[in-house]
């Protein structure tokens, strides 16, 4: 009943001081909001957070917020209690926000500053669970900010942070720990740093650890790392850490078609493949991706459905080229599509004709990316049915099928290899098809004859 009060209360609270000006707000209520941040009620906690990030959105808000918030900002943060809730995320935002500008980070993460000595005793008297707030609220500020990054190394934090990356005596701490580097990574600065500190090294170690029987549980957080950061970069990765790439081909190619990290070598893959320069970068590694293709291929074929589903998005990934690549790109992909499967179309065709509308969308997203390559356009006109099937409008039975196949008549109409392949009136089907629109549903006309 007292918590129920204490949060009507605090939303009635909320209305009433959102139509007061913050500075208003902070110069009546300073210790009340200070006090409020370390309520137990989560309520209350989240009602002076709330009135702090409309102080920080004004001209003086984060020089009055450094000066005498930072402790009481930290102290929810740290707050695991039942009755503190998730305040600790709201809290955990502000000092983020602080943190991302030079004067905020110097508060912060200073040696000099009093705040980070008082940081570093919340973080050795504070549970797993709190080490990791706080530690996420400076690696929040590094990813965001250079002058966080640079504190942060001159103060040990990112070394205490790497320290439990490559601690393998708690493989939850660790896995977690991994999960979180990745924000870091996807930035300039910190992924050069991780670099230099041999950490990109030792985790393309956990993926090829026959020793530890316990490296299973790591090997996802570390493929779901290397995904992320080839996304963003991966020229750097190729080129400082190329054996990352024989890692990912092996466990696509080798790992049992049960075993949930295929899926996750999967994802990896395709988010390599997302990008033009990531397919560049595939293309590099020669004949290495070979085997992976036909692996792609034969779970397309005839694999789980759910791995299946996985893999028809990786080939849709990897058939898809940005427009100012195509050039240079389309070769490669019609290489990678021969080494897939040798009927491929035919396989797809199948799928894309099955109830199951998972995979049948999917399958048109492979269409869809198809349909910009000349080599596939000839490849449609040639196959005995795919034209028959592309402009069947009863073969989709939800809207985005539906959809999803205009868009691929759309893209053949407009591309200008499809004017010197394809017959004048098969475009003029398509053209037809397009100007109908996805949605268009054929009218049936009924004669009613009575006989009498």
């Amino acid at each position: 009943m007292h918590r129920e009060l204490c949060r009507s209360t605090c939303d009635v609270l909320h209305k009433l001081l959102e139509t007061l000006d913050p500075i208003a707000v902070l110069e009546a209520y300073k210790n009340d909001l200070i006090a409020g941040l370390r309520h137990p009620q989560g309520a209350v906690k989240q009602l002076c957070c709330t009135q702090l990030d409309r102080l920080l959105s004004t001209e003086k808000g984060s020089d009055v917020i450094q000066q005498q918030f930072l402790e009481p900002l930290i102290d929810c943060t740290c707050d695991e209690s039942e009755t503190a809730g998730s305040a600790h995320r709201s809290s955990s935002h502000l000092l983020v926000r602080l943190g991302q500008s030079p004067s905020g980070a110097r508060a912060l993460f200073d040696l000099q500053s009093p705040t980070l000595a008082y940081m570093f005793k919340c973080f050795v008297n504070s549970s797993t669970t709190v080490w990791f707030r706080l530690m996420e609220v400076a690696l929040e500020c590094c990813a965001e900010s250079k002058d966080a990054l640079r504190l942060c190394i001159d103060n040990e934090i990112l070394h205490q942070f790497i320290i439990k990356v490559k601690d393998d005596s708690d493989i939850l701490s660790q896995s977690v720990a991994i999960e979180m580097l990745e924000r870091l990574a996807r930035t300039e600065l910190g992924y050069d740093w991780l670099l230099g500190q041999e950490v990109m090294t030792d985790l393309v170690g956990t993926l090829d650890d026959a020793d530890n029987p316990l490296s299973s549980f790591i090997q996802p957080a570390v493929l779901k790392f290397f995904g992320a950061v080839t996304l963003k970069y991966p020229e750097k990765v190729f080129d400082n850490n190329d054996k990352y790439f024989d890692k990912l081909f092996t466990l696509v190619h080798e790992t049992r078609v049960d075993d949930p990290l295929l899926t996750n070598a999967l994802d990896s893959l395709t988010a390599t493949a997302t990008t033009n320069q990531g397919k560049v970068v595939l293309h590099k590694t020669g004949l290495k991706i070979n085997q992976c293709l036909k692996r792609i291929g034969s779970l397309i074929n005839g694999g789980r459905s759910e791995v299946r589903q996985v893999a028809l998005v990786c080939l849709s990934r990897l058939m898809q080229v940005d427009q100012d690549g195509i050039n240079i790109l389309s070769d490669i992909c019609q290489m990678w599509f021969n080494a897939a499967a040798s009927d491929l179309w035919g396989t797809l065709l199948r799928i894309s004709t099955t109830p199951f509308s998972e995979a049948r969308l999917a399958a048109l997203h492979i269409f869809l990316a198809l349909s910009d390559h000349a080599w596939a356009q000839q490849a449609m006109r040639d196959h005995p049915t795919f034209l028959e099937y592309l402009l069947d409008r009863s073969t989709e039975s939800e809207q985005e099928g539906h959809i999803l196949k205009y868009n691929v008549i759309r893209n053949l109409v407009h591309t200008s290899s499809a004017h010197q392949i394809f017959s004048s009136s098969t475009l003029l089907k398509l053209k037809v098809y397009e100007r109908e629109g996805p949605l268009h549903a054929e009218v049936q006309s009924q004669v009613a004859t009575e006989q009498g």
